[in-house]
């Protein structure tokens, strides 16, 4: 497998990735981790190698850092998302279901961006 091969591999593996986050499913999130691991694997492997062709070499990285980014920043809202779910749990203002069950205080607001 050439560098560029084993990019594309891992370009591939992080928009499964970033496709579970967004929807959300934890089965496909846990199963794109799996393919994660396999194309990192690669990359290790055809680094080894070299690579004769720098300029596709240099696209495929940019696309891996594309996908890179967007895994992060769907990431970062999925954890804002469940530490304000929990927050408002906690205070007794979400009932599990996706129901307010009371009033939430004056000034409290739920950050999320999806």
């Amino acid at each position: 497998m050439t560098a560029v091969d084993a990019t594309a591999r891992l370009t591939a593996s992080l928009q499964a990735i970033a496709a579970a986050l967004a929807s959300p499913d934890s089965d496909a999130l846990l199963a794109a981790e799996a393919g994660l691991a396999a194309a990192i694997g690669d990359a290790r492997a055809a680094a080894a190698q070299g690579c004769a062709d720098r300029a596709a070499l240099r696209q495929a990285i940019e696309r891996a850092r594309a996908a890179l980014a967007r895994c992060r920043a769907l990431g970062h809202s999925a954890g804002e998302l469940v530490h304000d779910l929990l927050a408002l749990q906690a205070d007794g203002h979400y009932d599990g279901l996706g129901v307010i069950a009371a009033a939430a205080p004056r000034g409290a607001r739920l950050r999320a961006r999806l």
